[in-house]
């Protein structure tokens, strides 16, 4: 499916202490160490970002992190990436693909619900699957395996946003410096990247923020 005047770049393969573990597409703003991957960004990571329990970042990202003992699976506030998962007596899958998780299945089990909502609304429907046995961990939870007991645990955190009602000004001003904040801890070559911009609103402002930050821009 890669085109032919893009060269594919290999899966990232990784396997300690009976977890695999495969990054499609593997690129060096990805926060990877040992068995544990952030699928996003996150931003100002703690030091124990990847040891499953310990302290959720802020960011927007599907967090997967593992040890000898636990899996855990992390999903941010707004749920901005869908971590799909499914337990058998002999395996736990998890991924942000579920093409993925039936793959390793080896076997496809049809959810009708799911067809009749995508029919019926374009979508798959509140936390459906295509595969009847798949499930979706919702926004702002975190879902640990314990691989002894073979035992999971969902929990979910509720999400409020108490976010003060400044004036007009004052909410222009504290957005610019967010996003240049945001721009600034952003760790990646410019060298090796390109932003595509469509050259609406949106782009123009980030655009703006590049440059105010003192990142390359090539505009």
């Amino acid at each position: 499916m890669t085109p032919d005047n893009i060269p594919p770049v290999p899966p990232k393969i990784i396997t300690a202490d009976g977890i695999a573990m495969a990054i499609i597409s593997p690129n060096e703003v990805l926060a990877v160490k040992g068995t544990s991957v952030a699928m996003g960004s996150i931003f100002s990571p703690p030091e124990s970002w990847y040891i499953p329990c310990g302290r959720v970042p802020a960011g927007s990202f599907a967090l997967f992190r593992s040890n000898e003992d636990k899996v855990e699976l992390v999903t941010d506030m707004v749920g901005s990436r869908t971590v799909w998962y499914v337990q058998t007596p002999d395996l736990f899958l998890a991924s942000t693909s579920q093409r993925a998780i039936v793959y390793f299945l080896e076997s496809f089990d049809q959810n009708e619900e799911a067809c009749w909502w995508m029919l019926s609304s374009g979508m798959l429907g509140p936390g459906f699957a295509w595969d009847r046995r798949i499930r979706s961990i919702p926004p702002n939870s975190c879902l640990v395996l314990d691989r002894k007991s073979w035992n999971i645990h969902l929990g979910t955190e509720k999400t409020v946003c108490l976010a003060p009602q400044p004036s007009g000004d004052n909410h222009q001003l504290e957005l610019e410096s967010e996003i240049e904040a945001l721009i600034g801890d952003l760790d990646f070559d410019d060298e090796k990247w390109i932003l595509a911009l469509s050259g609406g609103f949106d782009s123009r402002m980030l655009l703006l923020s590049f440059l105010q930050s003192g990142r390359k821009s090539n505009a």
